[in-house]
């Protein structure tokens, strides 16, 4: 039987210049029909797919839901001034969330003015008092809570679906304007679900 050389050229020019482009690319893994990395007959179709994920500093401007709603308020809990925040105050942060499915390792970051207080972290000193009338309701509870100088953070195993409310306190110790980044709750290990929103600038005032 007589072999056709042309073909057989043809047929090891095209694997070879599909391998250098997928080793180009960077691809790790694509499957050829039943085999990896090569064609198992001349004229066999190639395929492969990339997955491409690009995150861009830009400030936001307005609420993000993609599994999940998020809302925040803010009341005073000792206020010097009525109508206005002053250097000493304590407030109490509300977080609301609105889950549209089942979720599991669930993450809700919210982030604190510069030089702010988060009570309830035990250190000597903080009043146990002005934590104790903060409320949770739903059915999700946090496994773990960090109460740190930068950012509220809560972790929950699993999130039903329906709405659940977290609720920190926080002292002002610090006069200024302070920007703040956006409140965002996620899904840790399926990051396309979360929800996030956009923080006011928070004016606190010499007293």
């Amino acid at each position: 039987m007589k072999t056709d050389t042309r073909t057989q050229q043809t047929h090891g020019a095209r694997q070879t210049m599909w391998k250098k482009a997928l080793v180009c690319l960077g691809l790790s893994t694509v499957l050829f029909g039943s085999g990896c990395g090569r064609a198992e007959a001349p004229g066999a179709v190639l395929f492969s797919w990339v997955l491409v994920k690009a995150n861009a500093a830009l400030p936001l401007k307005a609420a993000l839901a993609s599994g999940f709603t998020l809302t925040r308020t803010i009341e005073p809990v000792e206020q010097a001034q009525p109508g206005r925040y002053s250097r000493g105050d304590v407030i109490r942060v509300k977080l609301k969330i609105d889950s549209q499915s089942d979720a599991t390792w669930v993450v809700v970051d919210d982030p604190v003015p510069a030089g702010a207080t988060v009570l309830g972290t035990g250190l000597g000193g903080q009043s146990q008092r002005l934590t104790q009338t903060e409320r949770r309701s739903g059915y999700a509870w946090p496994a773990f809570e960090e109460r740190r100088f930068e950012a509220f953070r809560a972790y929950y195993r699993f999130v039903p679906k329906g709405v659940f409310t977290v609720e920190y306190t926080l002292r002002l110790n610090n006069p200024g304007t302070f920007q703040l980044p956006a409140t965002r709750v996620e899904a840790m290990y399926a990051p396309e679900t979360f929800g996030e929103r956009p923080n006011p600038p928070l004016t606190v005032e010499a007293p």
